[in-house]
């Protein structure tokens, strides 16, 4: 089996949450979950992660804004190897 990921879920969804988490953990990866765009950008600050599942409709911080802002920190702190951030969205 692959190597284990840190993997960052910013979901404002408790069942979304759970699923996504559920369905992560049984690869063997680890799970941090950020409630929104704010919670994701301050995690972000204190913690690296191999990926970032970013939902884009949240209240406080939306997914777009809380991506330009830990791209933002990125840049200021010279980090070359920018973290993957991938969108995920329920709305159709």
């Amino acid at each position: 089996m692959g190597s284990q990921l840190s993997i960052l879920l910013v979901e404002d969804n408790m069942l979304n949450q759970r699923i996504v988490t559920f369905s992560l953990k049984k690869l063997n990866h680890s799970v941090h979950i950020a409630n929104n765009g704010l919670e994701a950008v301050e995690q972000f600050k204190n913690s690296s992660f191999d990926v970032i599942l970013m939902d884009i409709m949240m209240p406080v911080m939306d997914g777009l804004e809380a991506t330009m802002k830990i791209r933002s920190i990125e840049m200021e702190n010279n980090i070359a190897k920018r973290t993957p951030i991938i969108a995920i969205t329920a709305n159709t």
